[in-house]
């Protein structure tokens, strides 16, 4: 065809295997190439390669107007493996990351060299399947099933599909995975809820037989200013029911206190705003006498109905959970690679997988994760 490209237009990379970035690059630019990366993909490889290899890099890529960039290691950002979700190896991705941005510096210490990372490795996506809507007649994006994951711990719990079901009343009736995550969380949270209450009656039931008639004896006894043993044998009975009925109270209140935990930390502005003021009620309503039981569950039955009021998020899909993670490491590590160099920090550069092998693979996702981790980077910046 007579079609010409100019091999100072092309762009190549370095063999991934080899720390010798120098011999790579000089072989690279006598090519004539004029953009060269560095495949830098294996973190041992990275922090192998000496501090003066990618000066001496630079200095090349200098006298012959070469630019050249970098393929950071090949990491999952989310800290989601097959082991399932860890806050420790995110954060161990994280300084990764940040150590790599370091040790490329130097290859524009005056400029911002770009080093890229994959947005995901191993992050299963939703299963999304083509259809024609029913209304439109239109072709359409439908997510068939996802796996759904405790936001608290990244734990998978449930694999969810998108399918017709049918319902007393109601008939026949396609339900989404979004209306199925809804209705996930009202029923566990829900389930929850009535776990604790089941606590708290197993105690109500003692205590409404037989606690007024021992309840003098079991605060002396408690506090040491009684003896066991001078009790009559009913009072015994009595007592031992009522140490009963204290623990179901202390499980109830211990379980209570996680569940309000998980509300606050992982509900809306909307729910953190209800939750304080039902904590408000809860602390005027606990009596000062540690042992008034029957003044104590009737405090955490109020909590309790109070909290079926709510129906926060505790559970979501894999692919959100993954992007506030991903979008976490990535934001924290600009930050912490800024707070080192300026306005002279290398650019994180973040690369979709192929489409459908991972999530984030599709343009939509890839550019969520960015937006996210630059809120992330805003909001440690302004702190």
């Amino acid at each position: 065809s007579g079609y010409r490209t100019n091999t100072g237009q092309l762009s190549v990379t370095t063999d991934p295997r080899t720390a010798n970035i120098i011999k790579e690059v000089n072989d690279k630019l006598n090519t004539g190439v004029k953009n060269v990366e560095l495949t830098l993909i294996q973190t041992q490889i990275m922090q192998s390669v000496p501090k003066q290899y990618f000066e001496e890099a630079r200095r090349v890529a200098k006298l012959t107007g070469a630019e050249v960039s970098v393929h950071g290691p090949l990491v999952e950002p989310s800290g989601i493996s097959q082991r399932g979700y860890s806050e420790e190896e995110r954060q161990a991705v994280e300084r990764n990351i940040v150590d790599a941005l370091t040790r490329v510096q130097p290859l524009n210490p005056d400029g911002n060299v770009v080093v890229t990372f994959h947005s995901a490795l191993s992050i299963p996506p939703p299963t999304i399947v083509k259809e024609r809507d029913e209304k439109t007649g239109e072709m359409k994006e439908v997510i068939k099933s996802q796996v759904i994951v405790e936001r608290e711990t990244g734990r998978p719990v449930e694999y969810l599909k998108a399918e017709e079901k049918y319902y007393p009343g109601e008939g026949k009736k396609k339900v989404d995975i979004q209306e199925q995550i809804s209705e996930y969380n009202k029923t566990m949270w829900n389930h929850k809820i009535t776990e604790l209450i089941f606590y708290k009656n197993r105690a109500d039931n003692i205590l409404d037989q037989s606690f007024a008639n021992i309840k003098t004896v079991f605060k002396d006894l408690e506090e040491g200013k009684a003896k066991f043993e001078n009790l009559t044998a009913g009072q015994k009975t009595v007592y031992g029911e009522a140490v009963d009925a204290q623990q179901y109270l202390e499980r109830a209140d211990r379980e209570i206190k996680s569940l309000f935990n998980s509300a606050y930390k992982l509900g809306t502005t909307e729910d953190k705003k209800k939750l304080t003021e039902f904590s408000d009620n809860f602390n005027k309503e606990i009596p000062k006498d540690k042992y008034d039981l029957k003044k104590k569950s009737d405090a955490l039955q109020q909590l309790l109905v109070s909290l079926r009021t709510l129906s926060p998020k505790l559970f979501d899909t894999l692919d959100s959970f993954a992007l506030e993670k991903t979008a976490k490491t990535f934001g924290n590590s600009a930050f912490e690679a800024y707070k080192q160099f300026g306005s002279k920090t290398p650019i994180i550069s973040i690369e979709n997988p192929p489409a459908d092998q991972s999530a984030f693979s599709r343009a939509d996702d890839l550019r969520k994760v960015i937006e996210k981790a630059r809120e992330d980077f805003v909001e440690k910046a302004v702190k």
